[in-house]
């Protein structure tokens, strides 16, 4: 019988039972009244990411990556492909005799959405990149069929591939996640209350209630909360548009909650919110519930992770979190002086406009008493201003293009 750590199974995990194995573990940890989601959240491990191209892997990827790496005891968070490895001059080991054996996953099976051309009759022809569909979507004399089709490739951890350098970490910088939350809520241009002893979204009037902060036992709690109810509301018409008219106890409102919660947690993840055994007691009572739902058909796990990876997607990018990020790791750096300015400088805001990034910088001494200066990525200064960086640069490239403009005439 297989031995592996936290997930009982009389079948050795191969590539073909892979996504059912993954479904299993699920219902079992939800038996054990564990979040599986929630595995290696308080790790220092980095997310699941390929070296070579920096990309993170996210979604279902993301999932069946995370079950592989526990059963297999990984603790790289670094995948990539034959022909990835070979093009770094790395090499993927060769199965250990017993893999061979019981056949055991060693490569792990991962599908990704491309755009292909097709013939005449609908058949395959090649793969094209996006930039090519995206060209295509735009050029009526484009004549070509083209369509969107899954592709399979197979990856390999790092601990299985010779020559890979050995796993530097980054230094991790503590940020409060907070005041992101609190963006957040602005952005998504809803109605937020505190009040009352009840946390929830209401559809109807697009407004989101929790109770106040003061009535939650840590930050953890009152953060969570408000970022599990804002995953609700990621679903009104206005947003990304999903069913939430359900009543409780149904099964359909129970994929909802599956989909924000696994939402949630990613989004925890990424914010550097730690997970805590109260977040199980706030959500046992839908546990019964969402094993009902895996058990009756396995495939609302993979609809409920791929919700949940456009829900997060989705949060991340409308609450600007990288950019709140890198505002708040210069924050934590030493003051810069600026070429042409007297004293020293720190950063206060950034954006970025037409493919490139700018930064907005106080002065230390005389704050907002005096002009703000916007660089560019190199520090050069760009403008001044007494506003907000996006109506500083959007003056300042209406006047350029005046300029040019002039020039023209």
């Amino acid at each position: 019988m297989p031995d592996y750590p936290n997930f009982s199974t009389t079948e050795t995990i191969n590539t073909k039972n892979l996504k059912n194995k993954l479904v299993e573990f699920y219902i079992q940890a939800l038996s054990e009244e564990k979040l599986p989601w929630e595995r290696g959240w308080n790790n220092v491990r980095e997310r699941h990411y390929n070296p070579v191209t920096n990309m993170t892997y996210h979604g279902n990827n993301f999932a069946i990556l995370e079950f592989v790496s526990m059963i297999k005891g990984y603790e790289d968070p670094r995948w990539c492909t034959i022909k990835q490895a070979n093009s770094q001059k790395w090499k993927i080991k060769p199965k250990p005799e017993e893999v061979r054996e019981s056949g055991e996953i060693y490569g792990v099976p991962l599908k990704y959405w491309m755009p292909c051309e097709l013939d005449e009759h609908n058949k395959f022809v090649k793969w094209i990149s996006w930039d090519e569909y995206n060209s295509w979507k735009t050029d009526e004399n484009d004549k070509r069929i083209i369509d969107v089709r899954s592709k399979t490739f197979y990856v390999y951890n790092a601990k299985e591939i010779e020559g890979i350098p050995e796993l530097e970490t980054e230094v991790e910088h503590e940020i409060n996640s907070a005041p992101f939350i609190d963006n957040l809520i602005e952005k998504m241009n809803l109605k937020y209350l505190e009040g009352g002893n009840q946390a929830f979204y209401n559809y109807g009037i697009d407004t989101v209630v929790v109770p106040n902060k003061h009535q939650f036992k840590s930050d953890y709690e009152y953060n969570s909360t408000r970022l599990h109810e804002l995953c609700h509301a990621t679903g009104h018409g206005s947003r990304l548009d999903r069913t939430l008219a359900n009543t409780f106890g149904t099964q359909e409102y129970a994929k909802e909650e599956l989909r924000a919660e696994i939402a949630s947690s990613f989004l925890s993840q990424d914010i550097g919110l730690p997970a805590s055994e109260q977040n199980l007691k706030n959500h046992s009572a839908y546990i019964q519930s969402w094993i009902s739902v895996l058990k009756k058909d396995p495939n609302e796990l993979f609809k409920a992770i791929k919700s949940a990876d456009e829900i997060e997607k989705y949060t991340l990018e409308v609450g600007e979190w990288e950019r709140y990020v890198e505002i708040e790791k210069q924050k934590n750096n030493e003051s810069i002086s600026i070429d042409g300015y007297i004293g020293t400088w720190h950063l206060i805001d950034a954006k970025e406009m037409n493919n490139e990034k700018y930064y907005m910088y106080e002065h230390d001494e005389y704050g907002d008493h005096t002009a703000f200066v916007i660089t560019d990525k190199d520090l050069n200064p760009v403008t001044e201003t007494m506003d907000g960086i996006e109506i500083a640069l959007e003056e300042y490239f209406d006047g350029l293009d005046l300029e040019q403009e002039e020039q023209e005439i």
